[in-house]
């Protein structure tokens, strides 16, 4: 490759990159006012700090976190994880003091999908197969089971059955 191409390469990684980081904040920022509206008349309230994560690709950056607490203090944490998650844009942890379970951000309708090409004849057709059940709409999702691939929306009744989970209530 010639340094012109080498260059061009580099150009169109870097873009990619931060159009990636920019994408992974952006949900960020949505899944916490959800949140927030999921949490209101309650006991919780939330408040967003900022944080540094590192990956590989996109190097360090700062990324939004959320804290749900109660009258007796800090409950859990969403903390970030990162945007280049294998089958996933990103990746959220709900961390509590006995446990943390991820959020996995689907950005395409369906979420993701395994693709096979099978010769019938002298042609090839294409199947698509969902890899996991339930991703009806973009959003973050909870995995509910990764024997059965089944994943669930974050709304209002996850969110309280999870902070429970990951705080032993």
């Amino acid at each position: 490759m010639d340094a012109s191409t080498e260059k061009i390469k580099k150009d169109v990684v870097k873009v990619l990159s931060e159009k990636k980081k920019t994408v992974f904040i952006k949900e960020l920022k949505k899944m916490y006012l959800e949140i927030s509206y999921f949490l209101e008349n309650t006991d919780f309230t939330t408040k967003e700090d900022t944080i540094d994560i590192t990956e590989e690709g996109l190097g360090t950056y700062k990324v939004p976190a959320l804290t749900i607490s109660d009258k007796n203090g800090e409950v859990v944490s969403i903390v970030p994880i990162g945007a280049c998650i294998i089958a996933a844009q990103g990746r959220a942890d709900i961390v509590g003091e006995f446990g943390n379970e991820a959020f996995l951000l689907f950005t395409d309708k369906g979420g993701p999908v395994i693709k096979t090409r099978k010769k019938v004849g002298d042609k090839y057709e294409t199947h698509k197969k969902a890899i996991f059940k339930g991703v009806d709409e973009p959003g973050w999702y909870w995995l509910e089971s990764t024997v059965r691939s089944r994943a669930q929306k974050l709304n209002k009744e996850l969110l309280l059955d999870l902070i429970s989970i990951v705080n032993d209530d």
